[in-house]
């Protein structure tokens, strides 16, 4: 299981399929590495300070029982937490049934010794092989000789491209709490707008701005609020919106408290392994306002219950939902398709059974 220096969504699909094993008898151990992809840092010097804020930030997360996760597991006996560096973890790996993993990094940290016969790589997003220390990553897999699967055909279709090898895919499935029947969630939502910001290009930060701009001159008296990593900095925004809600951190009950009180997610990532936070917000009958990158085709459906955008056409997605916004029953016919999505395909319960059949 590898780590962030904040909670994020590889740390929920670990914990989500660790949750589905437990439910069905199957001992389990999550491993936090102390450092996040270790090996190739440390051969660069210069980053040990960055190395250390690191460890003090996961030791930090750590503490909180919703960084790992807990709620999932209910104290079941079955389940082993570690942390560690891991390096030191491969030669234990023959213990195990098998041993999932989720950076092209833990590849390398293997090494070559390792009998990779019973570890599984699950490939989550594209971005790494098409970007940066690209070669590097594309030859951790090319030489990888355990099985890989991918999250969507969105990654798989980069991975057959880039690397000539195909995987078959099993999308995440959502945390438990996702699925349970929400008494809060009623048709009068409280607030209009709710971004996804985090200021980088892949996440659209831009579009956000833009799509604000859209927001300020159509529809000024919007309500708006900013969902945000703890590393981000929201002066700039407060400046601008003194009024508008900021969430930071939070944990999953109070993300889908969140997501709960919008009519609207603005979630503008350019480049997606699956992204999971718009299907999130369609259990809350929150309408996701979207480019259909990643998995998202396979829950969100354009005009139907969500609204799909291209990046040059983003007035006719913002007048869209002022349209929806002053229409209320035509707003509450997305709303009704959201909460009456076929989440089938993500269900935790039999998450488990998926996977072995997919490995078997």
């Amino acid at each position: 299981m590898p780590s962030n220096s904040w909670k994020g969504g590889l740390q929920q699909i670990a914990a989500t399929i660790a949750s589905s094993f437990l439910n069905m008898g199957w001992e389990v151990t999550l491993s936090y590495p102390v450092f996040p992809y270790f090996y190739s840092y440390y051969k660069r010097k210069q980053l040990i300070p960055l190395m250390f804020f690191w460890k003090k930030s996961i030791q930090f997360y750590l503490k909180n029982p919703d960084f790992t996760y807990s709620e999932m597991f209910k104290n079941n006996e079955n389940l082993k937490i570690e942390t560690h560096l891991f390096y030191d973890c491969p030669q234990s790996f023959k213990l195990y049934d098998f041993v999932l993993i989720y950076t092209e990094y833990q590849i390398k940290e293997m090494g070559n010794k390792i009998d990779q016969s019973n570890v599984l790589f699950y490939f989550l997003h594209p971005l790494e092989i098409m970007q940066g220390n690209s070669d590097f990553f594309r030859s951790l897999i090319r030489n990888f000789k355990g099985r890989i699967i991918s999250l969507s055909k969105f990654s798989n279709e980069y991975l057959l491209d880039v690397i000539n090898k195909e995987a078959p895919v099993l999308p995440p499935a959502l945390n438990p709490i996702f699925l349970k029947i929400n008494d809060n969630i009623s048709d009068e939502k409280e607030f209009d707008f709710l971004f996804n910001y985090i200021p980088s290009a892949n996440k659209g930060f831009d579009i956000c701005e833009e799509f604000l701009e859209l927001v300020k001159t159509w529809y000024p008296e919007a309500k708006i609020g900013f969902f945000m990593s703890i590393v981000d900095s929201a002066s700039k925004l407060k400046e601008q919106f003194p009024n508008a809600n900021y969430y930071f951190n939070i944990s999953n009950s109070q993300l889908k408290e969140m997501y709960s009180k919008y009519k609207f997610f603005i979630y503008p990532s350019r480049i997606e392994g699956f992204g999971i936070p718009p299907l999130e917000a369609i259990t809350c009958g929150t309408i996701p306002i979207v480019m259909n990158v990643g998995g998202i085709g396979t829950y969100a459906e354009d005009n139907v219950n969500a609204i799909f955008f291209e990046e040059d056409c983003l007035e006719l997605a913002v007048k869209k939902c002022v349209y929806l916004l002053k229409n209320p029953l035509e707003l509450k016919k997305y709303q009704d398709a959201c909460l009456e999505a076929n989440l089938e395909l993500f269900d935790p319960d039999t998450y488990a059974q998926r996977l072995l059949d997919l490995v078997a």
